[in-house]
């Protein structure tokens, strides 16, 4: 196995600045059973079981959706599993947001929240490429160059960077430039957030809906499991075999519905399943590939993104990009996301030849 550098580079301004809110949320976990309920008694439930103080944004609350029924499973979750659970059971697309008192917010906009005071400064670089680097950072950047008069430009007669953004803006776009500029991989200090190890399906599951499919999987499983409203009420045959968990989404499929394992849950969908934690939370790490051609670590980037939630990196500011000057890959993704990326390449690492 060749595949053991990692460098881990950045996390997000509320999961690494704050080591006592980490250790806050995995203090608790959650066993909860939610058949159709609202979210506001879901959201006042969790909030008593567990450390998750919630607000949801005004247009989100003008659209009813205190009143959106949430069907769901909790099993031992931690904050982010309950989070995850409960965006992805609703019918509208809802992110998560986390700030560094440990307050959660509900929205729907792609714009990081609560920092929205855009200030000026000047940034001397000497990156290889500067239109390159550009649209990288303007990929990279987009959560924080959505806030109003924000924006980001190179001045080439001086070397010079020009950014207008937000005070986490700012930590986030040097934080880029220095990557793009050293493109350094170093040791890593990754750590699996997955819940306990998920039990195997020992008796075939038969029902006809997928509210009754929850309750057998999860009798079974022993995981926290959730299904999104546009499956509610749906009337099928659902006939699953005995399996272990890891073939469990390729028997799913054959039922014409989308399955993945994000931040501990189970997530079960009519459209491709994605994680619902805010794109300004994303992390980022450098992976070295220097033991491939660079042709081949073009194809694994690639066959990386295809493999592995597809429609994830149309999010603002994710994104997985080959550095061709230190042999190694940027990646900007979620912690789930990052884990089946590296997995991925380390499956194909141990093989004799490329897929």
């Amino acid at each position: 196995m060749r595949l053991c550098v990692i460098w881990i580079l950045n996390f997000s301004i509320s999961l690494c600045s704050i080591p006592a809110s980490f250790a806050q949320e995995h203090a608790h976990s959650i066993d909860y059973v939610s058949n159709q309920r609202p979210l506001a008694a879901v959201l006042d439930h969790c909030q008593a079981l567990a450390d998750i103080h919630s607000s949801i944004e005004a247009p989100l609350l003008s659209q009813g959706i205190n009143k959106a029924p949430v069907e769901l499973v909790l099993h031992q979750a931690n904050q982010q599993t309950t989070l995850q659970a409960i965006c992805h059971s609703l019918e509208q697309k809802v992110w998560w947001y986390k700030d560094e008192q440990n307050n959660i917010l509900f929205t729907q906009s792609a714009i990081a929240p609560f920092d929205r005071k855009v200030s000026n400064k000047i940034y001397h670089s000497n990156a290889d490429r500067p239109d390159e680097v550009n649209r990288v950072l303007a990929q990279a950047l987009k959560p924080w160059l959505r806030v109003p008069k924000a924006g980001i430009g190179y001045i080439k007669q001086q070397s010079q960077w020009s950014a207008s953004l937000t005070e986490e803006g700012h930590r986030q776009f040097k934080h880029l430039l220095k990557i793009l500029e050293s493109q350094r991989s170093e040791i890593p200090v990754l750590k699996n957030t997955e819940l306990k190890r998920v039990l195997p399906i020992t008796n075939p599951i038969i029902c006809t809906n997928w509210s009754d499919a929850v309750a057998l999987l999860q009798r079974q499983l022993k995981c926290s499991i959730s299904v999104n409203k546009s499956l509610i009420g749906v009337k099928q045959q659902i006939n699953i075999p005995a399996c272990i968990p890891e073939v469990l989404s390729k028997h799913l499929k054959k039922h014409q519905v989308h399955s993945a394992w994000i931040g501990g849950v189970l997530c079960i969908g009519s459209e491709p399943i994605q994680t619902w934690q805010h794109p300004s939370m994303r992390q980022s790490i450098v992976i070295p590939l220097g033991q491939f051609t660079t042709a081949e670590q073009k194809r694994i980037i690639e066959k990386s993104k295809q493999q592995i939630a597809p429609a994830y990196w149309q999010q603002d500011g994710c994104l997985m990009l080959h550095l061709e000057k230190s042999n190694s890959c940027l990646l900007l993704a979620h912690q789930s996301v990052i884990t089946n990326i590296l997995g991925f390449i380390e499956d194909i690492d141990s093989k004799p030849s490329l897929p």
